[in-house]
């Protein structure tokens, strides 16, 4: 790396020590509340700035012995890379299990949103390339409530390579998250697997010197927001740049990545491909059942069983909707977002659910 060897392992320890001072501010905003900081327990952020203390160091020292041994040209040790791996690996970790918490992800459990390989098969590549012997194709089904599963069918894949896709509010950057954080917690039985990045503030020059040796698996989240002629692009240049052991998760919208493909001519290379299922009445139920007090109220107990008495979409009868009370709450659940927004606006003290399932209110 011409310009000076040494300057990217303090770029890396850079990134792990600004995530530390937004994770330190973010908790001590938190704490202090509406009253400010004097009402927070001093105690508490003690102890963060404690913890967070051998992580900072860690990052320097690392930093300091790498950048001297780049200076002096030598090549890093296979220790040093191990160790980069693991700091990149904890920061990366720390800063997805916060947005995991924003997202209640684990409050009780994920939204079992479910998942399957689309029937459109040109927006996936020949089974072949995706899995060894399979045949006639590649057919896929996961849930957001077994993670485990779907990082077990990812990692036997033949280059670990997923396309994630749906509508608005479907479910697929916390599907993406999900894969992430699960992958990172079992790495230990992984050591050869590179670290899965979901990072912006990752420099383009930090990222070329990872990922030159394979240690950095890109989960690019959101092909859509591109402008749609760079869409196409975007998939040509994966293409072409991807080796035989590069891995991948990208996510998209389908009809956004529908006329992506369509344009290149071309899907991503060896990628599997996943869109998700309508969350079923039944199923929305249950899992508000799950975010409700074990003793509900009336208003909820009427609401729940209005839900579970509601056929699917594709299985609903002609008729008006005053016939069906639960048909537009079960629309509205039938997304990870919308049942979401349910749990968080009308679980929350005080809230009114009554007219969930009024059709003057909502037709």
């Amino acid at each position: 790396m011409r310009g000076g060897r040494g300057w990217w392992p303090w770029a890396v320890a850079g990134t792990g020590l600004a995530g530390l001072v937004v994770l330190l501010v973010v908790t001590v905003v938190r704490l202090g509340g509406r009253e400010g900081l004097y009402s927070a327990d001093t105690g508490q952020i003690t102890g963060l700035v404690i913890a967070a203390g051998p992580a900072a160091v860690a990052l320097v020292v690392w930093a300091w012995r790498t950048s001297s041994a780049a200076r002096a040209g030598a090549a890093p040790t296979a220790e040093v890379v191990e160790r980069a791996k693991d700091v990149l690996a904890g920061v990366v970790a720390q800063q997805w299990r916060d947005e995991a918490r924003l997202r209640s992800l684990d409050d009780p459990d994920p939204i079992p949103v479910r998942w399957r390989t689309p029937e459109q098969a040109v927006l996936m590549d020949h089974p072949a390339n995706i899995q060894h012997g399979v045949s006639p194709g590649v057919w896929w089904r996961a849930s957001s409530a077994d993670i485990a599963a779907l990082a077990d069918r990812f990692r036997r894949t033949r280059r670990r390579r997923l396309v994630i896709l749906g509508g608005p509010g479907s479910g697929k950057t916390t599907l993406a998250m999900q894969l992430l954080l699960h992958l990172l917690a079992t790495r230990n039985h992984y050591r050869d697997e590179p670290v899965p990045v979901r990072s912006p503030e990752l420099g383009a020059g930090v990222v070329q010197a990872l990922t030159g040796r394979g240690h950095i698996l890109p989960v690019l989240d959101g092909l859509d927001e591109l402008p749609a002629s760079a869409q196409a692009e975007v998939i040509t240049a994966l293409n072409r740049s991807l080796g035989g052991g590069d891995q991948l998760i990208l996510t998209s919208r389908t009809t956004e990545f529908t006329a992506a493909v369509t344009a290149a001519g071309d899907v991503v290379t060896s990628a599997a491909v996943l869109e998700p299922r309508p969350l079923d009445p039944a199923a929305a139920a249950d899992y508000l059942t799950r975010c409700l007090p074990p003793g509900p109220g009336p208003a909820w107990q009427h609401i729940l069983t209005e839900l579970r008495n509601t056929p699917p979409a594709d299985q609903t009868p002609p008729g008006p909707a005053a016939s069906r009370p639960g048909a537009a709450l079960a629309d509205v659940a039938a997304t990870p977002l919308g049942l979401w927004l349910l749990r968080t606006v009308y679980i929350a003290p005080g809230a009114d659910p009554t007219a969930l399932t009024d059709p003057a209110r909502f037709p």
